[in-house]
């Protein structure tokens, strides 16, 4: 049995409890947003996660399957769909190099 692993639930939820060492095992698939203690589905990276630190955590579970940016555009209203993207896509890259230097320091 997996389950897909929802960092800004479980950051929002239950920030106190280390959910990825209990399960990380049995991940199927992460949904990464942020979140600012209020507002939830924000683009990573745009909230109150400590993201180098929450994908320390993911690296350190060995999970190597797909990755979903679960963010909504509703704080983004001003931005166009193509700036909305962009910026996706950028902080998208950002985590993935923190993952991978997180794999480097975790072998």
């Amino acid at each position: 049995m997996g389950f897909c692993y929802d960092c800004g639930h479980h950051y929002r939820y239950y920030p106190e409890r280390d959910l990825l060492a209990a399960y990380g095992p049995r991940i199927k698939a992460l949904h990464l947003h942020d979140n600012d203690g209020a507002a939830m589905h924000r683009l990573p990276l745009d909230g109150e996660i400590d993201w180098r630190a929450a994908m320390r955590q993911i690296a350190k579970t060995g999970y190597s399957g797909p990755t979903a940016i679960e963010a909504m555009n509703w704080d983004y209203r001003s931005f166009s769909p193509a700036e909305f993207l962009r910026r996706a896509a950028q902080n998208a890259r950002t985590l993935q190099a923190l993952r991978r230097n997180s794999d480097c320091d975790n072998p």
